[in-house]
């Protein structure tokens, strides 16, 4: 999948990234798949925290 890496994108990435480390280091979730991360943001469908757990953990 061909990612178009604007600005936008990388600030999303970064927000959704800080989002998801934080609940990390709370042990809310386990894992982090920088890849699905990758292809929500690229999609504009941010996942809730709740949502990233069902469908994105490794």
């Amino acid at each position: 999948m061909e990612i178009q890496w604007t600005q936008s994108l990388f600030r999303r990435i970064r927000n959704y990234h800080l989002q998801l480390y934080d609940a990390y280091w709370q042990k809310k979730i386990t894992a982090i798949s920088s890849n699905c991360m990758l292809y929500h943001c690229s999609k504009k469908q941010l996942l809730s925290l709740s949502l990233f757990e069902t469908h994105c953990q490794q």
